[in-house]
C-alpha cells in the first residue's frame, strides 16, 4: 500500500466505519471514492476491505466487508440483482464457515433468509418485465 501512500486513508475510513457501525449512527454512513483512472481507488478500497475484515474479528458488533465490482456488471438491466446475490453469498459464507455465537449466527441467517426472499422476487419482476398503464 506504500506505493500510493494510502495507510493513512484506510486506517481513517476504517476507523469511521467502525465507530458509525458501533454507535449504530442514523443515516448511514456512505463514503465515495473519486479519482482519474489509474489513482488507487480500487486498490483503496481492497486495502480498506482487509482492514475491516481484521477489525471484525476485535469488534462486538459484526462488520461485514464485501466488495462489489459494478463495472463487472455494467451490461445487467438491474444492478440490483447482482448487488443483492453478491450480499448474500457473503453472508452465507459467513454462517456456513465462522464459529461464532448463536444469536449472531440466528440475526444473519435472518438477514440471509430476507435477502434471498428479496431476490427471487426481483429476479421474477426481471423476468417477467413490467407493464405500462396508460
Amino acid at each position: 500500500m506504500a506505493a500510493f501512500g494510502f495507510d493513512e486513508y484506510t486506517k481513517i475510513l476504517s476507523d469511521r466505519v467502525t465507530e458509525s457501525i458501533s454507535k449504530a449512527q442514523k443515516p448511514p454512513l456512505t463514503i465515495g471514492i473519486y479519482g482519474q483512472w489509474g489513482s488507487g481507488k480500487s486498490k483503496l478500497l481492497e486495502e480498506l476491505h482487509k482492514e475491516l475484515q481484521n477489525r471484525q474479528k476485535s469488534n462486538d458488533k459484526k462488520i461485514i466487508p464485501v466488495m462489489f465490482n459494478a463495472w463487472r456488471f455494467e451490461k445487467e438491466e438491474h444492478l440490483i440483482i447482482p448487488l443483492l446475490k453478491t450480499l448474500y453469498y457473503e453472508i452465507k459464507k459467513i454462517i456456513d464457515t465462522d464459529k461464532q455465537d448463536s444469536k449472531i449466527k440466528e440475526a444473519v441467517q435472518v438477514g440471509k433468509n430476507i435477502l434471498r426472499t428479496l431476490l427471487a422476487s426481483i429476479e421474477i419482476e426481471a423476468s417477467v418485465g413490467f407493464s405500462k398503464q396508460n
